[in-house]
Parts: structure tokens; C-alpha cells; sequence
């Protein structure tokens, strides 16, 4: 679940990678039970910051939990990012 950047909010919500905006917020808005943060593991072509034109390879936003990570959001398209 590592990645290039790491943030931290004042409850202690982390967020690890290239995270789009738009789920962040969703994120923060109900945070499931349990929950620790999302990552984007990497650094996918096309998350925000590491736009390549028109290029994008498909990523999961991992929810991170103190078991197993889980999926929070599949993200198919650069569209999808949008908030």
C-alpha cells in the first residue's frame, strides 16, 4: 500500500499516494468503521499528478484497515477522478 506521498488529517485519517480529491472527500464524509485511510498503491499513469496526455491505466483507491486492505473505489477513467 506504499507510495510517493503521505498525509495525515487531524483525527489521524492517512492518505498514501496519488488519492483523487473526489474520494478523499467522500471518504471523510462517513468514514466506514475501522477505516484508517485510502492509498493508491504506486503511481498510476493518469492519477492526479501523474497525468501522460491522454494515457491512464485503470487503479483501485484501497480502503486501509488494521486487518486486510479493501477496494474503496475502482476508478476506470481519468473522468472518474472528477469531483
Amino acid at each position: 500500500m506504499q507510495s510517493c506521498h503521505l498525509a495525515r488529517n487531524r483525527d489521524g485519517h492517512l492518505f498514501v499516494g496519488h488519492v483523487p480529491v473526489r474520494h478523499v472527500l467522500e471518504y471523510l464524509a462517513d468514514p466506514p468503521r475501522g477505516a484508517r485511510g485510502l492509498s493508491v498503491p504506486a503511481m498510476p499513469v493518469g492519477t492526479p499528478g501523474m497525468e501522460q496526455g491522454d494515457q491512464f491505466d485503470p487503479y483501485s483507491v484501497m480502503l486501509l484497515t488494521d486487518g486486510e486492505p479493501e477496494v474503496f473505489a475502482k476508478v476506470a477513467t481519468a473522468k472518474e477522478q472528477e469531483v
